[in-house]
């Protein structure tokens, strides 16, 4: 059913006249049904299902984190990198050709997302690009280089640069809990971190182990530390987009009649119908516990239930476990 069909349904139960249209309507009362749907699969895809969400509107994200490595020179106290060249540059993976493509695809100056040096002579801890020139090939950063052991640092150097943030997914809402993995290295990412623990990372001088971490700041994901191989990051998260274009892409409301909507549309008619009667004035207590016992039969069916187990025997797990080993003998002879 799509924004079309929902609403001609609740308006044949209602005793109204069947639209043609609804979003390219000018009738007041279609947008106001409109708007009433919008707020309706809101609410209902925001509803706490099994203490998460609709399973739906699970979904798994991966990305591949960027980084290359340069040689550049490099001048006491200053923090340019200048005369950069990519002798193993990668994005992905890939060769690169470009620093332009690196850094930032969209515009010149700035990154398009925080990036840093995560290796090289000279760099202290978690120094950020501030601007790239791409037409005289120069990365500023925000922390002049200084000195290392008494040592001028004039000269070519081997430089890794790294993205320090990524976009989270277009569609997400919020994430699952320990869902976050390197692939690589097949080790859990640690996380997310508290501000305080974020800023002993960036500042303090602390271990940090071969384990990274994570935080979501400001819409983007942080991680530390910076890549510098091409692991496969992963993670589970909540979508947001209970909605759906004809052309597949997830969003938040319904914008075009023929928009259809992930959730199940049975229910959301029987939520337009007493938000409906409620605008109105009109009594909507008998459509308004259609609708909750219905969302409540979905929400409990949804995504399924593990069996709750009464007895010990089909308790003990298909794996080697304490269950298996006997309490003397150890299987040996007598």
């Amino acid at each position: 059913m799509s924004l079309l069909t929902v609403v001609q349904q609740a308006c044949g139960e209602l005793g109204l006249p069947i639209p043609n249209a609804v979003a390219s309507s000018s009738d007041l009362q279609l947008l106001q049904m409109q708007a009433l749907l919008n707020r309706a699969v809101e609410q209902m895809g925001r509803y706490p299902v099994k203490d998460s969400a609709w399973s739906i509107l699970q979904k798994q994200y991966v990305f591949t984190p960027n980084f290359f490595t340069c040689k550049a020179d490099t001048t006491q106290y200053s923090p340019n990198l200048t005369s950069i060249t990519n002798v193993s540059g990668f994005v992905n993976g890939q060769p690169s050709t470009s620093m332009a493509t690196l850094m930032n695809p969209n515009a010149s100056n700035v990154p398009a997302y925080p990036w840093g040096i995560q290796s090289g002579v000279n760099i202290i801890n978690n120094v950020q690009v501030a601007s790239v020139n791409v037409s005289t090939n120069t990365i500023t950063l925000q922390t002049p280089l200084g000195l290392a052991d008494g040592t001028d640092s004039t000269g070519t150097q081997v430089y890794t640069v790294s993205q320090l943030a990524y976009p989270l997914p277009t569609d997400y809402d919020f994430t699952i809990s320990q869902t976050f993995w390197d692939r690589g290295y097949r080790w859990q990412i640690m996380g997310p971190l508290t501000p305080q623990e974020w800023q002993v990372l960036q500042g303090g001088i602390a271990p940090t182990g071969p384990r990274k971490r994570f935080r979501i700041e400001q819409g983007l994901f942080w991680l530390h530390p910076p890549a510098f191989e091409t692991d496969n990051i992963s993670f589970e998260y909540i979508s947001n987009g209970w909605v759906n274009s004809v052309a597949g892409v997830a969003q938040q409301k319904y914008l075009t009649d023929t928009d259809t909507s992930v959730l199940d549309e049975n229910c959301l008619t029987l939520s337009l119908i007493w938000r409906f009667r409620a605008s109105k004035g009109l009594d909507y207590s008998e459509a308004k516990l259609m609708y909750d016992r219905e969302l409540e039969r979905l929400a409990a069916r949804d995504g399924g239930t593990r069996c709750l187990v009464m007895n010990r025997q089909a308790m003990s797990p298909p794996f080697l476990s304490a269950a298996q080993i006997p309490d003397t003998g150890y299987g040996g002879p007598t």
